[in-house]
This record gives C-alpha cells, structure tokens and sequence, in this order.
C-alpha cells in the first residue's frame, strides 16, 4: 500500500540516481550542472539541475514559491502528487533498469555501454508469461503476456527491421511509461511477427486497442504507440511494401463543438486527423469508431460487442479523397441498415411480438417460389439502455411476460454467449434449447441499431449488489438493482420486477 512506503528509505535508494529516476518517471532535465528548459514552467534556460549532493536539487528563475527543491519535490510538482506518491513512484522506477547520468562530451562514447536491447532484454528475462490485470479490466483475455513483479504489462517496441528499441511498461492501473532511453519514433508493437508480404496491415495506436482490432479485421496488426507516430511508422511500412493494403485504426477523438482546450481554443480531434493526413500520405484507409463521444476501437467493443465492433469496423472503412478536407467527419449511421434492401435468399433475424425467429429463405424447386423456413428462438426483447459500474459495460435488457415486466443487466462481453443466454434463461426468458443461431448478431447488433439509447451509471452497493442513480430500494420502470454472487468477476445476475 501506498501508506505503508519508507520515504527514508526510498531517498536513501534513489541517493546519487536523480537523473535516471526522474527521466524514467517522466521528467527531463537537463544533465548536471547545466541549464535548460524548466520541466513545469518551460522557457529554454531558466532551470538549472544542480544535484551537487546527490539529492536531484534544482532551481527555476521563473516557477512560482518554492522555485527550488529536491528530486522528490521536483516530482511532485510536475505531477501534481503528493510526498507519499512521489515515493512510490521512484521505489517503483528503482527497480528498472535506469539509464547513466548524462555525460560530459569526452566521455559520449562510454554511455551507449549498456545499449536498450540489453535493458529490454533483461527486462524480458525478468518477466513471467501471464494475464495482465490491465488487459483484463478490458475485457480482453491474453494469458501470454510478459508482466514484470508488481503486475505490470512489459511491451517490446521494435523497428521495421526487428531491432528492438525500447519497451513500454503499462501498470494494472493503466499508469504508461517508457523504459528510460527507448526509442519510440518510428517504432511499434507487433502482435505478431512481421515477416513474408502481408495483404493488410493494420496500425493502431495504443496496445489495447490493437488486441481488439486484431479480432475485428484479418490482417498484421502493429501498435504506433499514440497518434504522433502513425505518420512515421506508415511511411516507413509503404516504402517497404509499396501494395500492401494499410489501414489506420484511428481513436475517434470527439468533443462537443463548444468544448475548448487549456488555452481557450476549439479543441480538435487530433485521433481522427492524424489517421487521416497518413492515410492520405500513404493512399491508405481509415477506420474510425462511429460515435459521439470519445472512443478507441476497443472502447467501441467494450460498449457494443465484438460483432457489433465488427461490422462497423469494416463498413466504416474510407480513403480520404484529394479534394476531401481532413476536418470532414465519415461516420456510418447504422440506422441504414434498418432500411437496406435484404438480400431474398439470405437467412435474417425476425423479430415480433411473440418472439424472435431465425427465418431461412429457400426457393421451391418446382414452383420457384421462395419459401421462408423458420425457427423459434426466444421470447422478444429490447434493449433500453447501455450501462456501467467502475468495473464492468452492460446491456440493458428488457422483456414482458404476463403483464410482469423484467429488466436485466448482461455485461458486454457476454452478450451472444453462452453465460449470457444462461443468465437470461435463469433470469425468466424463454429461449429455445438449441442455441446454435442464437448469436451476439441479434442483441450486440441491435443494441448498436438503437445508437440513441439511454446511459445507465450503475453504483456497486457493499460487495454484492448495484442500483441506479437514484439510490432507491424497490424497482421502477427507469431503475434496475443487481444482486450479484461470489464475486465481481464471475457475476451472475438475478431478474428485479418493475413496480
């Protein structure tokens, strides 16, 4: 815990390693002695980094009282944390590898002794293979990823030409970092190897996003990092294979048009325009999530379900035309579909009033005509709303029967499951025995066709139940309360009756 951190002994560990320690928390600062640009204030060479005594001392001619301090309140004042975080975020730099007090320029040469391939190296043969605590808040399960002692998500960044340049730590938290001396510019994360002549190649950015993706499109997926990079690791991907099909996984960046930045100007959405000013460089395409607020692609999954992510994904691919303006907006409205003519002979989802049916078109043989063979699946139902608690995305889901009305709450991820029809079926649904066209097709992707539905901010109670805002008991026609079982993870979700 937190609370339970020595400072002393963490000042005494980081005694004579300030310059390392704050470049691994993400503070840069000029090499001892020397001036530069002040890392909470700016400017060029108003800071000077003194650690005459091994303490990380600075001073500021323009910061605001105090202008000066040591290591742990330099830290402190670029994060804005308190003494006690500061502490553990240096115990927790303490134990990579950080790299060599910057040099003076005779002895330049001496400080590539220990190159980023070996850090990362080590790093690598210091981790065990497991399940990221990260990825698994996502929704995304990937038993072989390589996590450092305290948990933490170790990601190689390498180059097109399989160097390894650096690596990216990501906590269970989210918290991200770089391992001091890594090289970003230009480099990725594969999700697999990159050899041979691939059809596609898909950039995203981030890692998580890149996981998701990687179910969503065939082919070789790379994370950029962040949006800064797209244009470089592209560029350097067309010239190797000049007919590859490269798609770029853009982050959906969407702010109301009213919303200002810090400084008082429109903000941007600098996701969406990165992915297109590459695409347009590269005669590449762009797939951005259609929404209203601000989302990735795996955020998008998280909302919607995987089949739902699916089809938008690959309907809402587009190239950016010559005369067509990067601020312009191509976003798919999935109503569409609703009035789409249907192919006649493809087998659809038909929904009534008695039920839901998987109806299969067939022609007769001899008079021609097309006959509809159908399957009853389960009572109807809708969805009226998404929802969520600090843990968990879920479905709203609601049905009648004998004038009762039942609601019940299905986490995203189980949609079109098995626990997903199990916990409807517990919870009073009528479902047919064989599942087999049951499909996250018929609640994931309705739920995306209905993009106007009500949010639920879900509240956990004690270890066991949720309720909606309104903090009420009973049950009414706008609020659902879950009782959940054993624990958070494996939750199993029993019906609540409308008043």
């Amino acid at each position: 815990m937190v609370s339970h951190i020595d400072i002393r002994s963490v000042k005494a560990a980081a005694q004579g390693q300030w310059q390392g320690l704050l470049s691994a928390c993400g503070v840069d600062v000029p090499a001892k002695g020397k001036h530069g640009a002040c890392p909470i204030c700016g400017g060029t060479d108003r800071f000077h980094f003194i650690d005459d005594h091994g303490n990380g001392d600075w001073h500021c001619r323009q910061c605001d009282n105090p202008n000066h301090g040591d290591g742990f309140d330099l830290l402190m004042k670029v994060k804005g944390i308190t003494v006690i975080e500061a502490a553990k975020v240096v115990s927790e730099a303490l134990l990579l590898p950080l790299p060599e007090p910057k040099p003076a320029r005779k002895e330049a040469l001496k400080s590539e002794a220990q190159p980023i391939t070996e850090k990362v190296n080590k790093l690598v043969a210091q981790s065990t293979i497991g399940q990221s605590d990260y990825l698994t808040q996502k929704g995304l399960q990937c038993p072989n990823q390589k996590l450092l002692k305290d948990g933490s998500l170790l990601l190689v960044i390498q180059a097109l030409d399989g160097t390894i340049t650096g690596a990216q730590v990501i906590k269970p938290s989210g918290e991200k970092r770089f391992v001091p001396g890594s090289k970003k510019k230009g480099s990725f994360i594969p999700l697999s190897p990159v050899i041979g002549t691939p059809d596609t190649i898909i950039i995203a950015e981030g890692y998580a996003t890149a996981l998701t993706v990687d179910q969503l499109h065939e082919g070789l997926v790379l994370a950029a990092i962040d949006e800064g990079n797209l244009p470089t690791v592209a560029k350097q991907i067309r010239e190797r294979w000049p007919t590859v099909k490269i798609i770029l996984a853009a982050d959906n960046d969407w702010h109301s048009p009213e919303e200002l930045d810090d400084k008082g100007k429109p903000k941007k959405n600098v996701g969406k325009i990165a992915a297109e000013k590459t695409a347009k460089a590269i005669n590449g395409w762009v797939a951005l999530p259609p929404t209203e607020h601000k989302a990735d692609w795996d955020d998008y999954r998280q909302h919607h379900g995987i089949e739902a992510a699916k089809q938008a994904f690959s309907e809402g691919l587009y190239q950016v035309g010559e005369n067509m303006s990067v601020s312009k907006s191509i976003v798919i409205n999935l109503d569409e579909h609703r009035t789409k003519e249907r192919d006649p002979l493809k087998p659809f989802i038909d929904e009534r009033k008695n039920g839901i049916y998987y109806v299969t078109p067939k022609v007769d043989k001899e008079s021609g005509e097309i006959i509809n063979h159908e399957q009853w699946l389960s009572d109807s139902m809708k969805v009226i709303g998404r929802g969520r608690d600090d843990i968990e995305f879920y479905l709203i889901i609601q049905w009648e029967e004998d004038g009762t009305t039942y609601t019940e709450a299905v986490k995203t991820g189980d949609v079109g499951a098995n626990e997903g029809w199990r916990q409807l079926k517990a919870a009073g649904l009528n479902i047919a025995l064989n599942l087999f066209y049951v499909t996250r097709y018929r609640i994931g992707y309705n739920a995306v066709l209905k993009n106007r539905l009500a949010h639920y901010p879900l509240n956990r109670l004690a270890a066991w139940g949720l309720h909606l805002p309104n903090g009420r008991g009973d049950w009414h026609s706008r609020e659902v309360r879950y009782l959940l079982w054993q624990n958070i993870i494996n939750t199993r979700v029993y019906r609540g009756r409308n008043a």
